[in-house]
């Protein structure tokens, strides 16, 4: 009993008299974990988010306006094909 009341005595100690470097031992783990958490969890959305979008798939055409004019008069009108 002896031993493990000085053990803890010594770490207790030890880690207020070296108080940056137990810190720095607790937050570089803690950062990086925080950092690969934040971008586990935006890789995972970002897949989620394609998944729905790959089900939503849909082609919208807009030919209205366009009935009745030649393409070659519609280039010219509008700058296209330089």
């Amino acid at each position: 009993m002896h031993n493990f009341k000085y053990f803890f005595r010594e770490g207790a100690g030890n880690m207020l008299s070296h108080g940056f470097m137990s810190f720095a031992a607790v937050g570089v783990p803690v950062a990086c974990l925080l950092i690969m958490g934040t971008f586990s969890l935006v890789a995972y959305n970002a897949n989620i988010n394609l998944q729905d979008l790959q089900k939503e798939n849909a082609v919208v055409a807009f030919v209205g306006a366009l009935i009745g004019i030649s393409t070659a008069s519609y280039n010219k009108a509008n700058g296209a094909g330089k």
